[in-house]
């Protein structure tokens, strides 16, 4: 009986990002009516993948597939690529008042007996494998707890209470 709100995610996939919404959210709101085709590319170029592993080319696809991934993108308050994501997009406020949740997981191939087993040593950012993807995780979370918000004369922390791997 503990209520909760959906705050932020951070998907890349098309497909994961629609889906999030079709079975979660549930908003088919129209957040891009009022924006063009050339805002629409600039908001999603290189943010967003069709097949899970690099960035998409948003520049060949159709006005009507640009407006139905930013509207998902929009309704499931989705940050996109990790890698560019920062601490603050994340807008952990009135953590007396919140009890924040932050899920996040990585993929696996990389660590799989089935997979190569290249490791995750290095984040995908600084050239590593997809697995790596965990440490943008660690940077977002030591970004925020170097960061603290003044509400009402007390200081607060920015980080999630509870972290589910």
């Amino acid at each position: 009986g503990v209520p909760v709100e959906h705050w932020k995610t951070c998907e890349w996939a098309v497909n994961s990002i629609k889906s999030y919404n079709a079975i979660h959210i549930k908003d088919y709101t129209d957040y891009s009516k009022d924006l063009t085709k050339e805002q629409l590319i600039e908001y999603l170029d290189g943010n967003i993948s069709t097949n899970y592993n690099e960035p998409c080319n948003v520049k060949r696809q159709n006005e009507k597939w640009l407006r139905d991934v930013y509207n998902n993108c929009i309704a499931t308050h989705n940050l996109m690529n990790i890698m560019k994501v920062k601490g603050s997009d994340l807008e952990i406020v009135d953590t007396d008042k919140y009890c924040y949740i932050m899920t996040y997981s990585f993929p696996c191939q990389d660590l799989s007996l089935a997979g190569q087993r290249k490791g995750m040593e290095t984040s995908q950012a600084d050239g590593g494998t997809r697995s790596g993807l965990l440490w943008e995780c660690d940077r977002i979370l030591n970004e925020l707890s170097s960061m603290t918000y003044t509400h009402t004369h007390t200081q607060s922390s920015t980080l999630p209470q509870v972290l589910l791997m």
